[in-house]
């Protein structure tokens, strides 16, 4: 049982060795899933910063506005932010960081 030559010691080299190759190849999945992970992350991080950007200069350029002029540009960006919000949205669930959906 406690042989280090021999058919056993053999064998039982041979399955470490397995259990080794295994292991990297479970750890390679787990490294490539994690990079890809992080790149989804590393997006959807830009895509929200954009749409921060963009909506900063709709709140300045309602600064700029009165009356109808207000009420009319207002209603579009209400509409352009709900667009935005389901771009964002489709990208979580496609990326499956949305659980349930």
């Amino acid at each position: 049982q406690y042989a280090t030559t021999g058919r056993r010691a053999e064998r039982a080299e041979m399955k470490l060795e397995k259990q080794f190759k295994d292991q990297k190849k479970w750890v390679d999945g787990q490294h490539k899933w994690m990079e890809a992970k992080r790149e989804r992350c590393n997006h959807l991080l830009a895509l929200f910063e954009e749409e921060l950007n963009v909506d900063e200069k709709r709140e300045i350029e309602l600064l700029n506005l009165k009356g109808k002029q207000f009420a009319k540009r207002n209603r579009e960006l209400v509409k352009e932010r709900s667009e935005a919000a389901d771009k964002c949205m489709r990208i979580m669930i496609e990326y499956n960081f949305v659980p349930g959906v």
